[in-house]
């Protein structure tokens, strides 16, 4: 009999997530799997007491079907001894559900291109460097440092770096400025008025 349990959700959403229960005694992992366009995939091991899940994200020259593919995350869920042990990392990592998911922290702005960000494309390119917010170019990105990563990394346009309230470094926003963080279908955007 297969001892592991986890549920695989696959449907329209915008991140790849992993939570467990928090209810006492379960070991129920939620994984939810975002792999439009086939950008990533999951394999998943199955053996007596182990559930190994790995995540694989596309890479290439091409804008999509690339068909090429690195490892970007694990999930192991073994169930061999009295207690369930999980380990995981990357973009399988489990999200801790009392922590920030989105956290920008205004210390640095990158190029838009920097860091790929699942699903999000160029017109030319499996990663963008430009995108249209609002009517406004941006090419400019800051990193999510929160749970959800680089899935949510923010794509700006016309924001300056100012000196901050506590010793660190704040945005200056403009009427001209944009940051947004882009989803499949979506994208939700700070507007400044």
């Amino acid at each position: 009999m297969i001892n592991p349990r986890a549920y695989v959700s696959s449907l329209s959403v915008h991140a790849n997530t992993v939570t467990k229960s928090r209810h006492e005694g379960s070991n129920l992992v939620q994984i939810v799997s975002r792999g439009n366009s086939y950008n990533n995939f999951l394999t998943i091991d199955v053996s007596e007491d182990v559930l190994d899940i790995k995540i694989y994200n596309e890479f290439g020259d091409q804008r999509k079907y690339n068909a090429q593919y690195a490892e970007s995350g694990h999930l192991t869920i073994d169930k061999s001894s009295a207690v369930t042990a999980l380990s995981s990392s990357g973009m399988l990592e489990l999200l801790d559900v009392d922590a920030p998911i989105l956290v920008y922290d205004f210390e640095e702005i990158l190029p838009l291109g920097t860091r790929q960000v699942p699903g999000f494309r160029g017109s030319d390119s499996l990663i963008a460097t430009e995108v249209d917010i609002r009517g406004k170019l941006c090419t400019d990105s800051m990193f999510n440092l929160g749970g959800f990563g680089a899935q949510y990394d923010a794509q700006l346009g016309n924001i300056a770096l100012s000196k901050g309230k506590d010793g660190g470094r704040a945005g200056y926003f403009t009427a001209k400025s944009r940051m947004a963080m882009i989803g499949r279908y979506t994208s939700s955007a700070v507007r400044i008025q």
